[in-house]
């Protein structure tokens, strides 16, 4: 299932991220206050192995909230752009859930294309060594099974870790990139066959799932056909249009372009954006095609579940909960899917 297999206990796993910091910049799971969070961490004392799930997902470490473009000066003969790029550094993210490395897949598809490469994201994803720590339970609010996926999902992943009875940790080579960040240490050791067969054990106990996965595209075929039906008509009278749904989501990648000038000098930021918001549709004009909460929910769930079905082949959900967790009025995807599924409304 893997190339190599190693071996390392959990009191070893601090040392093996110090012994990383020589050469890359490390991002874990840090506790900070009553949640944890992806963070830069400087000892490997820092990091968190045992929260289920980040209150935010890692795609700022591509696809940053905020992202200087770009900055200029003017004067009265020309305008000058300084179009330098960030520097970027090698970096390992570790302990990414496996629904978070998916999740990174999946931006892949959008920020890394034939049609469209955004060199920046490119540039970070390229520099970064993705590990995943499969999890040895789904929270209460977790659903990526529903989606197609497992606790030990290895999309998105160079290198797999599967916690193993008697504090010890098995480590699973995926790719060529993680391959070279194991050869780069001496921790962990090698594993034997009896290790070996463990991972293997644990990961198809993982795969072995009875709940019976969304169809995308019975799904995406539905949502187009229920555009304009009742069934949208109740969902959103909670709704606040906070974004906090879209914010916390691995997927969701909407941004707006906005220009900050002072006097003669100024920079084009990237923000991200939210498709809950009411200024996300409203032209220059004055006009708003999308003016309702209503119609703000319906673009999100069409979205994910039939827009990026069309466009990308797959559903771009990966059941990570956190916008069941933190919506403020308690609005559940997973009910909107159970109804929508169940729906024989036009």
């Amino acid at each position: 299932m893997s190339n190599e297999i190693r071996i390392i206990s959990r009191e070893d796993l601090p040392k093996w991220l110090d012994q990383m910091l020589g050469t890359f910049t490390v991002v874990a799971p840090t506790r900070q206050d009553d949640y944890t969070n992806f963070g830069v961490i400087t000892s490997g004392n820092q990091a968190d192995f045992d929260a289920v799930n980040t209150r935010m997902s890692p795609k700022q470490i591509f696809f940053p909230k905020t992202e200087r473009l770009f900055g200029f000066a003017t004067d009265r003969q020309q305008v000058k752009l300084d179009d330098t790029p960030q520097q970027i550094t090698p970096q390992v993210l570790f302990g990414v859930r496996p629904c978070d490395a998916r999740s990174i897949a999946m931006l892949d598809k959008v920020f890394d294309t034939d049609v469209y490469r955004d060199q920046q994201y490119v540039s970070r994803r390229k520099a970064t060594t993705i590990v995943s720590l499969a999890c040895k339970q789904l929270a209460p609010s977790c659903f990526c099974t529903r989606l197609g996926s497992n606790p030990a999902d290895m999309a998105g992943s160079d290198l797999l870790i599967i916690e193993l009875p008697e504090d010890r940790f098995a480590i699973g080579t995926l790719t060529p990139k993680g391959a070279d960040l194991l050869t780069a240490a001496d921790l962990p050791a090698q594993a034997t066959a009896q290790d070996a067969q463990a991972f293997d054990k644990a990961v198809r106990i993982a795969q072995d799932t009875t709940v019976k996965p969304i169809d995308s595209d019975k799904l995406a075929a539905k949502l187009a056909r229920i555009f304009d039906s009742a069934f949208w008509d109740r969902w959103h009278d909670r709704c606040l249009g906070c974004g906090t749904c879209t914010y916390l989501c691995p997927t969701c990648h909407c941004f707006d372009i906005a220009d900050e000038a002072k006097n003669n000098t100024g920079q084009r930021v990237r923000n991200w954006d939210s498709c809950m918001f009411d200024l996300f549709t409203l032209h220059a004009s004055g006009h708003n095609p999308r003016p309702s909460q209503r119609q703000h929910l319906r673009q999100r769930v069409m979205h994910k579940f039939s827009y990026t079905v069309d466009r990308y082949g797959q559903a771009f959900c990966v059941g990570c909960g956190r916008c069941v967790n933190r919506c403020p009025v308690n609005i559940d995807i997973r009910e909107i899917l159970d109804e929508l599924e169940d729906y024989q409304g036009g």
